[in-house]
């Protein structure tokens, strides 16, 4: 798990898309996610992230919020939900489960250029040039 209390479980990743389930710690603040980006406030590089982060979020499904308003009484638990209706395989809802303290937000993203950013701010090892994070590679 990320020091800044966020997980990213891949479902499914093929040339065209990538579906895969953001983890974040109820504890989590913005903040935490500008200091893994490692750009200056008020720089162009943080308009940059902070739109990836808005991105990310507002086309996600929230599946904790999804289970609890439209699902509850359909299914009996939240695992019965994300093997039923959402179709996850074992593994992945193991994964999700052991996450307990965690909203879980289903994303499912264009592979391009813009992924290498995603996949910098949700890793764990140190980035010895930052700024890479955001050049596009052939």
């Amino acid at each position: 798990m990320a020091s800044f209390h966020a997980n990213r479980i891949v479902v499914d990743d093929d040339e065209m898309n990538t579906k895969f389930i953001l983890s974040v710690h109820h504890s989590f603040k913005f903040e935490h996610y500008m200091s893994n980006a490692r750009v200056a406030e008020n720089s162009f590089a943080y308009d940059i992230a902070k739109r990836i982060f808005r991105a990310l979020l507002e086309q996600s499904l929230c599946l904790n919020s999804d289970y609890e308003a439209y699902y509850f009484s359909e299914y009996d638990s939240f695992e019965s939900y994300l093997d039923k209706k959402m179709f996850f395989e074992e593994e992945i809802i193991k994964d999700v489960l052991s996450l307990s303290n965690y909203n879980h937000y289903y994303i499912e993203s264009r592979n391009s250029p813009d992924q290498l950013l995603i996949d910098g701010l949700f890793d764990e090892r140190e980035i010895s040039n930052p700024l890479s994070l955001f050049r596009y590679e052939n």
